[in-house]
């Protein structure tokens, strides 16, 4: 069965994402002691945005695809499940739970578990484009795949203090 969907409303989703994500990193970047853990918070934070910026523009530019799906609204439920099985809590919850955290270590582990939910999402996401959206697509999971490894290593780095 042939479906009409309309990719906006994941893009929608992607630019929360991507505004949660730059928030809860500045929270995490000015609650850092160490210098190198602040660094990247700021850096992760920084990239969020203009990925939300990148998103933003993209949603004018978002058109229906014709999507082949066994049952009604079953990519859309994928996305839905998705989201709602996300380990990473919604907004205010992480706000909340950025301002509290004071181990480095348990914030990375945060970090890193929003990435690769980020990653998860983004991949269904990239199905749903035209030729340009997955080439816009592809360089901010290149990004995030790049967020992912930088946090694993500044945890080992502090692991091995």
């Amino acid at each position: 069965m042939s479906v009409l969907f309309d990719p906006r409303e994941v893009v929608e989703i992607a630019i929360e994402m991507e505004d949660m994500g730059n928030e809860f990193y500045k929270e995490l970047a000015r609650n850092a002691k160490e210098e190198e853990v602040k660094a990247l918070f700021s850096k992760l934070a920084d990239d969020e945005l203009r990925h939300k910026e990148d998103f933003s523009k993209m949603l004018s530019s978002a058109e229906y695809l014709i999507v082949q799906e066994s049952y009604p609204d079953e990519w859309i439920g994928y996305v839905r499940a998705l989201l709602a099985s996300r380990t990473v809590v919604g907004r205010d919850s992480l706000k909340a739970m950025a301002e509290e955290m004071k181990d480095p270590k348990e914030a990375i582990d945060v970090g890193i578990t929003m990435e690769k939910d980020t990653i998860l999402l983004y991949e269904m996401l990239r199905k749903f484009m035209s030729a340009s959206g997955e080439e816009v697509v592809d360089r901010i999971l290149s990004q995030e795949y790049t967020h992912l490894k930088d946090l694993y290593e500044l945890k080992l780095s502090l692991s091995s203090r």
